[in-house]
This record gives structure tokens, sequence and C-alpha cells, in this order.
């Protein structure tokens, strides 16, 4: 079911929390919005794990990031910021975990110390683009887990302070967490086409339409620029 929900259309999606979770029927259509951010993000994922496999690339870590996005459509339905920023850690740590393999990275356990590694490795550190990325990644890690570890009323989850939707301060709240989960996922997104340009080169055409969209337009026209004139010139339009 998990597969399906993150591979299905959106309609499917809410039809199937609208079924399963009852604080959906209560969604307005923005928090609705958000939702479907977060579940494009998350079929993002799904499609970079379909391609990865189909190159003999499987890894727990990057399954998890699935299991992770899916687990966060869940939390939107109570659109609680801190549970979500919990998840978007566990995210984060799951995908340095994925990167540090990719680039071959030992002794080294905690999250910090992997991002340290990440900006003095060899093919990371000259690379500003792709540098820039895990810069962008560890700042959402750290507001991440401020958020979870404040103990002031503006951080608590929903629950704890409902008498905040007077204000709309949850909605403003939600609105700003799923934001930073799909910049996060974006971000993502660009380093995966940037160390696996042939799994991105052998995706189908619609596929790699898909993926280099999910980018920014700022993000695109970089990515397009590091590729020029080099053996995957053509890749980025098929």
């Amino acid at each position: 079911m998990e597969n399906q929900m993150v591979e299905g259309s959106f309609l499917r999606v809410i039809e199937y929390l609208r079924n399963n979770v009852y604080n959906v029927k209560f969604l307005s259509e923005s928090s609705l919005k958000q939702i479907k951010k977060v579940h494009d993000a998350a079929y993002i994922l799904a499609q970079w794990k379909l391609d990865l496999e189909k190159c003999m690339i499987s890894d727990e870590n990057f399954s998890e990031m699935l299991s992770i996005s899916i687990q966060m459509l869940h939390a939107c339905a109570f659109k609680d910021e801190k549970l979500l920023y919990i998840l978007l850690r566990s995210l984060i740590e799951n995908f340095f975990k994925y990167s540090k393999k990719h680039f071959a990275i030992e002794n080294c356990t905690y999250t910090n110390e992997l991002y340290e590694r990440f900006k003095k490795h060899e093919n990371i550190k000259d690379n500003q683009l792709l540098k820039q990325r895990y810069i962008n990644i560890w700042n959402y890690y750290q507001y991440a887990s401020n958020y979870v570890h404040s103990n002031t009323t503006k951080f608590l989850s929903l629950y704890s302070c409902v008498q905040n939707y007077i204000d709309r301060e949850v909605d403003d709240n939600f609105r700003k967490c799923t934001d930073h989960i799909v910049k996060v996922i974006q971000e993502i997104n660009c380093i995966l086409i940037l160390i696996h340009p042939m799994v991105y080169h052998q995706m189908e055409r619609l596929t790699r339409e898909l993926i280099i969209g999910f980018n920014s337009q700022e993000l695109k026209i970089q990515i397009h620029s590091h590729f020029f004139n080099n053996q995957y010139s053509d890749m980025l339009n098929g």
C-alpha cells in the first residue's frame, strides 16, 4: 500500500487519507495544496529509487527515505509540525548515510561529522554546485533540530497549542514546514542528478523531464551549465 500511496495520483492519496485519517475531512484547500507538494516530492524519491534499482543500485537508507516521505503524508493530515520536523531530520540523516556510502567515507558516525567530511571530500569541495546543496541541506537540518528540541509554545506540536488556530500560527508553521520538506528534497534531487548522471541519462524521457522539472528555475540553469560541453551535455533534454 505504501508504494501505491506515493505512485498514485494525488486525488487517490487524499481519498485514502480521508477514508483512513478522520482529521483530513477538515483540512482547508490551502492545507491540501501543501500536502500535494509533499506528495509530489515523495514521488520524486520513489522515481529515483525505481531507476537506481534498474541500474543495480539498491540501498536500505534510500528505501528508508521513501518510507519517511510516506510517513510525512500521514503526519501532514494532523498538521503536526514537530512530528514533521522529526521526520525531516530522519530523512536528512538517511540521505547523509546514503551519501557516505556513495563517497566511500569511513570512520565517521555522527551527522555533523559527516557534513564536515562532505565539504572536504575531493569530489565535493571543488564542485560548488554540489557542495552548496549539502550546505543548504545542513542548514535545514539545523533548523529542524532547533525546532524539535525547543520547549517554547511556538514550537510545540498541534495538540499542545491548538489555541494558536485563532491567529493562524499553526497554519503558517505548517506551510513553512512543508515548504522546508520540499526544498530539502529538491536539494537531494539535484545531488542525485550530479552524482548519478548515467542513471539520470538512462531514465525515460518523460521521467527525466519530471526529475529536472522538480528543481527550481535557478537550479535548472546551474545544472545545465554544469553539464554543458561534457559527455552528458545532451542528457537534460533527452
